[in-house]
């Protein structure tokens, strides 16, 4: 499986210095866990590349955050990252600002420690999605502001980011 990704990230990193419309987004948010109650900090990062002004490929990693919970003496925690590779939708506003919408599978791995010792390791893929908007100070430098949903097998994951882009 990682070969996969690592000949699919080699592929869209390459068209990406092809194209004049690319961009690499580094961001930090907050990931909600659907009826858990527990937010963390997240981060990610993305390379694009834009085909036309209109739609575009993404490939992503995304760190989701470690949620703790103390029961009796034992803190117990969870995390989840993975890569997500998306097909991302623009619509142009002007020459600075562009929304965007996006669909993809994330590829997630998790990792369940319940503070005794004992570790459980899950993986999957399932569908996320997502809505933005960036806005360019220049020809090179923007911001994004994001949220997407990640499913992971039972659970939903909402994250909602703002990340700097560079675009070249």
């Amino acid at each position: 499986m990682f070969k996969k990704l690592l000949i699919t990230s080699s592929l869209i990193a390459l068209s990406t210095v092809a194209s004049a419309d690319s961009y690499l987004r580094g961001s930090m948010g907050q990931t909600d866990y659907e009826n858990w109650g527990y937010k963390d900090t997240s981060y990610g990062v993305s390379i694009a590349d834009k085909y036309n002004e209109y739609i575009g490929a993404e490939l992503s990693y995304h760190d989701l955050g470690t949620l703790e919970n103390t029961v009796f003496t034992s803190v117990q925690t969870f995390e989840v990252e993975g890569f997500n590779l998306s097909v991302v939708g623009f619509i142009p506003v002007n020459d600075r600002l562009d929304l965007f919408g996006k669909v993809g599978v994330f590829n997630w791995d998790s990792t369940l420690n319940n503070g005794a010792g004992t570790v459980l390791r899950k993986d999957g893929r399932d569908v996320s999605a997502g809505i933005g908007a960036v806005y360019r100070f220049g020809d090179y430098l923007g911001v994004a502001l994001e949220y997407q949903r990640f499913e992971l097998d039972s659970v939903s994951a909402e994250n909602i980011s703002l990340g700097l882009n560079i675009e070249f």
